[in-house]
């Protein structure tokens, strides 16, 4: 009689525990895979970590997928039961677009540049800092041209050296850049 109510119990509560499953998005469906994020942006530490990574990773193989991508740069994935905690296990986006590589750059600088979110901010320069690892001194580079361009504004230019000496104290590998 006991085995018989625990087996009840049990199967209970698998049956309810089904009903708040979340519907993961399915690898290579890049529209549910946005549309799975973009649902639980307000609440994404709720999310469940394996649909995170699957719609994650569907993005990070689309260089179409940046813009949505940067704009996801303030998400952040729960590892309250990862093994090994990475940046980019916390803030999957940056992981995203360091995979992505080269077609994310400008988008990335125009993150550093305008976004309001400091949290954007820095995501975005880790990124850019992580796409360039090999010779930190190039994202340094690219983002000191764009902070002398004559529209680019005060505040803009203070964001883009902040997010300098962040990629220098971050990215310690360090490269001689020829001279043209």
């Amino acid at each position: 009689m006991k085995l018989k109510c625990l087996y009840v119990t049990v199967l209970a509560v698998l049956i309810t525990g089904l009903g708040f499953a979340q519907d993961c998005p399915k690898w290579g469906d890049k529209a549910g895979a946005l549309h799975f994020l973009e649902e639980n942006k307000l609440h994404s530490t709720d999310a469940d970590p394996s649909c995170v990574d699957t719609a994650f990773a569907t993005l990070s193989h689309d260089k179409d997928s940046t813009e949505a991508l940067i704009g996801l740069l303030d998400f952040e994935r729960s590892t309250k039961h990862d093994d090994f905690i990475s940046y980019g296990s916390r803030y999957p986006a940056t992981g995203a677009l360091m995979t992505i590589g080269a077609p994310a750059v400008p988008h990335l600088i125009k993150a550093i540049k305008k976004a309001d979110s400091q949290l954007v901010r820095i995501n975005a320069a880790h990124a850019l800092g992580a796409i360039h690892r090999v010779c930190a001194d190039v994202a340094i580079d690219l983002l000191e041209k764009e902070a002398k361009k004559t529209e680019t504004t005060g505040d803009e230019q203070t964001r883009l050296r902040a997010a300098q000496t962040y990629i220098r104290n971050f990215y310690h590998r360090r490269c001689k850049l020829g001279t043209s």
